[in-house]
This record gives structure tokens, sequence and C-alpha cells, in this order.
């Protein structure tokens, strides 16, 4: 089954359009919100064959999970042993009706976390924050455990100090990872491992991120960052630590004097390393499990939509992350797409990771919070927008096990049982899947790349390069010309060859850059290459 979700369709079989297989039509996020009775889990899977659905994320929501949002969720613990063997029910129901089982890792969302639990007991992988405190000579009392002492330029002191904040865990200490994996998967593996890599195709994680924003009064951190950046920069990263606060945080009187330049280059730096570190010790570390077990590791972040979100909703570098994917991917749940709503591509961040790393498949998470009043017709229009854009495989979000005492009316739409359009689903699953099937089938064909900004963002969070990069890829859009985005750190490593920037599926022959303030020199020697 997985050899068939991945292959690649070389010519068009009319009878496969006509009625395409599961790989190619929508895997529902299925929200258990109650505990399982097994003869209504039978029902419902049997009713997604029915409704033309090709699978099903199962996606826990326990009964602590966001209680001024859900009235109620599953009762019994999670993850645990009744847990689990529902999980073994869903998955043999899958197989009976041909459907593909898919995991997803998390009670609720965001992953990495235990459903908040994860580092209770384990100060060591507590999620924290740096911050600074201008110090007076009397000073005590001083929260946190303090990082570097520096002289103010009034004459205090500085303090700099980590603060169990923000994130409940860390997302940059690869132990946070291997704790999280043998609390969530290693009990997906005993449960049904003979099945992972066929009825069982993958494991879906959902917005993790790290606590703290450069700039602000709350920087991201882990004990081990400056040691990290010393040994990847090559300097120390502790007398310029004001550089990565806010005036908010460090008034100007207080600020030690840096040069522009040399300001500008430790906020690099520091973007590089940390995104860097959560990048390779959470997704690289489970996309390593997932390898060893036979898994395809997909999900996205949270906030893609917005491009400055990249650097204030904790994952700092889109790219760096849908690298350790299989199935990189973005969500549109709050109508970022609908009919007048502007900067329409951001779906186009999941297809250019895909045909940058030449993965074949490219997912939406979609519809969550579009509300009650959703209608096919507007389902197609937010499904063609994306297909458009290169997405290929729809994850429809959701279907409610329970609908009743109120359990369905929460921050989410609801798709099935209880929603009025439900028994009219299968057209809406026959569509998408032949449009699955027919993209599949080509190849991307963009000569057009579109740098993605992430160095400069970190230099300096500026809406004006947000609204740089969203007019460039909105004008491209609006003159029908195709492109996909390209990060620095992929166009420095790329070949340019017969005039074009060839790297994955992609062979561009202009890179257009929005409002740019800083690259590496080797991204500056490719453009010097393809001019």
């Amino acid at each position: 089954m997985l050899r068939k979700l991945l292959d690649i369709p070389q010519t068009l079989d009319p009878e496969t359009f006509r009625d395409p297989g599961p790989e190619y039509r929508p895997a529902i996020m299925w929200i258990w919100n109650d505990d399982i009775d097994l003869a209504t889990l039978r029902e419902q899977v049997a009713d997604f064959k029915a409704k033309g659905i090709g699978g099903f994320f199962i996606h826990p929501m326990p009964d602590a999970f966001r209680k001024r949002d859900f009235i109620e969720g599953i009762k019994q613990p999670y993850p645990g042993e009744t847990f689990f063997r529902w999980v073994k029910a869903a998955a043999e129901a899958a197989r009976e009706h041909g459907l593909y089982c898919w995991l997803y890792d998390e009670g609720g969302w965001p992953s990495g976390t235990l459903v908040g639990r994860l580092a209770e007991g384990r100060p060591e992988i507590a999620g924290r924050v740096l911050r600074v405190q201008v110090l007076d000579a009397d000073a005590a009392d001083l929260p946190g455990e303090t990082v570097a002492l520096l002289p103010a330029a009034d004459g205090r002191r500085l303090r700099f100090y980590a603060s169990r904040e923000g994130y409940p865990t860390d997302l940059l200490n690869p132990a946070t990872t291997d704790a999280y994996l043998q609390s969530t998967h290693e009990g997906y593996a005993e449960c049904l491992g003979e099945e992972f890599g066929g009825l069982v195709p993958g494991i879906f994680t959902d917005e993790a991120s790290v606590g703290g924003v450069m700039g602000s009064d709350r920087v991201q951190w882990t004990p081990n960052l400056a040691e990290e950046f010393r040994r990847r920069k090559g300097y120390d990263l502790l007398p310029y630590l004001p550089a990565l606060f806010g005036e908010a945080a460090l008034p100007a009187e207080a600020r030690p004097e840096l040069s522009p330049e040399q300001a500008a280059r430790v906020r690099y730096d520091f973007g590089d390393v940390w995104t860097q570190l959560h990048a390779d010790a959470f997704y690289g570390r489970m996309r390593e499990w997932c390898r060893e077990h036979g898994l395809l590791l997909v999900g996205h972040v949270g906030g893609e939509d917005d491009l400055m979100g990249h650097v204030s909703r904790g994952f700092g570098h889109f790219f760096r992350i849908m690298r350790h994917l299989d199935v990189p991917g973005v969500d549109a749940i709050w109508r970022q797409l609908f009919p007048g709503q502007p900067h329409l591509h951001f779906s186009k961040l999941a297809s250019s990771a895909a045909h940058l790393g030449g993965k074949p498949l490219a997912l939406s998470e979609t519809f969550a919070v579009y509300g009650y009043g959703l209608t096919y017709r507007q389902m197609k229009w937010v499904t063609d927008r994306q297909y458009g854009d290169g997405v290929n495989l729809m994850a429809p979000m959701a279907a409610h096990t329970c609908s009743t005492r109120g359990r369905a009316f929460c921050t989410m739409s609801n798709l099935a049982w209880g929603s009025p359009t439900w028994p009219l689903h299968k057209t809406y699953a026959d569509y998408v899947g032949r449009l699955s099937y027919l993209l599949r089938m080509g190849k991307p064909a963009a000569r057009v790349a579109v740098l993605y900004p992430a160095g400069s963002l970190w230099v300096e969070a500026d809406p004006a390069i947000a609204e740089s990069f969203h007019a460039i890829t909105d004008l491209l859009q609006e003159a029908q010309i195709d492109f996909d985005y390209i990060d620095e750190e992929t166009l420095a490593g790329a070949a340019v060859e017969c005039g074009a920037v060839r790297v994955g599926d992609g062979a561009y022959r202009a890179v257009v850059l929005p409002r740019t303030s800083v690259l590496p020199w080797s991204a500056v020697e490719r453009l010097q290459e393809l001019h």
C-alpha cells in the first residue's frame, strides 16, 4: 500500500480516473472526542468508505485538552492500554474496507508535549526562554537560571537568565524528542508495528514550536545553546546577548553599544543556530525513528500562511523543517484561503518543499475552522486553489466520533455525522481523488523561483519584507507565471547549468528576490553564475 501511495502514475488509466484508489482520495482527520464504542467505530469506518474517503488520521482528543474550546473528550488514559486497543480495532476496520490508517503523534495539538505532561518530573526537558533584567546594586531574589552577567551602558548590570516558560517542552533538545518518541510512537509500534509501511503508512506531526521570539523580551533558549553557538560559529555568543532583545526588554540607555553590522551578524548567526537545532533535534530525530520503522513522517508547522508568522510562531525556517518530512504540508484551516482573501499562494510552500526535495506528495490539512456554513462549492474552490499550487494529498478536518452533548460545537468545523452536507461527501471525495491522480502524473514545470528570505527576517522582523514577498508572488500568480519558493540554503547548494538553477525536480531560469538584507555568499555566487 505504501508503494502505491508514493508511486507516480506514468500513463492515464481510464478506470483509475473513474474510480481512484485510496492513495488518491482524501484522508480525513478523525477526531476521537469520546471514549470509543467499537461497534460505532466500525460503522464510521464503513461510512468513510461509502463516502469515498481513502483513509483517516486517528486524531486523539483527550478530555484534558483545551477545556475552554472543547466540551468533552476521551476519558480513558491517553495513551494507554484501552486507547491502543481502539487503535488496533480502527486499523482492522481500515483493512476490511481497503482504507489507509494514518497515525497522529499528539493528544490534541501542538505536537511534542504529550498534552502538556511530557516534562512533568523531568525539568531537564522543560521549555525555556532567555530573559534579561537590568540590575540595580541592591537586586535580590533573582528568578531563573543565570546565563550571563554583563555591564550595562549606564553603569548597572544586565542579567540574562533562563526561565521555564513559553512552550511546555524544549524542542531544541534531542532528549525531549527521545522522551516523546518513547511515550507515544513506541506505543503505536507495539500496537501496530507489523502494519507499518503498509496499512499504516505514516504519522502526522502538528504545529510544534519553540518558545520565545528574537527581538522581544523572551528569546529562544536551551541550556547548551551558547556552547552549540560557539562550536558552529567560532565565537562566543554571551557578550552579544543584548543584540537578541527588543527595546521593550532592554532600554537604549542600558544597552551596550554594538555597531549595526555586529548586531545584524549576531542575530543572523543566532537564527541560523537555533532553527537548525530545532529542525534536527525534533523533526530529524522523529524522521530517523520513522525510517527505522518504515513510516512516512508527515505534517506541518503553525502559521505558515503569514511570512511574519515564520519568525513569531516558533519554527523560524519552514524549509529546514520540511527537509525532514517525507510529506511536506501546510494547513488552511480558518479561511486563509477563501474568495476575497489576499495572498492565496502559501500552499506553494508545501509543494515547493516537495519539489526541492524530490518528494512526490504535498499535503494540506484543510477546513477545520471554516465554519458550519461551509458549502461544497466553497470546498471545491479552496481545494482547486491548493491543487493548482501543487498540493496533491488532502486531509479534510474534521469528522468527530461523537457529535452529541455539544461535543462537535467547538472551534472546528464538522464535516461528517451531524452535518447536513455529509450524505453528499462522496461527490467531493471522487473529485479530489481524480484531481490527485491527474496531478501526481504531471511533473513540476516552474521556471521561476522566489527566494524565501528567512535570514533577513532573523536580522530584522520587518513587515516590509513580508509585504515584498507577498507582492511578488501575487504578481506572478496574476500573470499566470508558475513558480516555486527556494530557500537560501538550497540555493547555495544548487548547481547552475545551462542557464538554470537545478535542484530536486526544478530547473529555474530566474530567481526573484523580495526585499532582502542578507544572503550567504555561496547563495550570491549561485546568482552570479545564473546571471
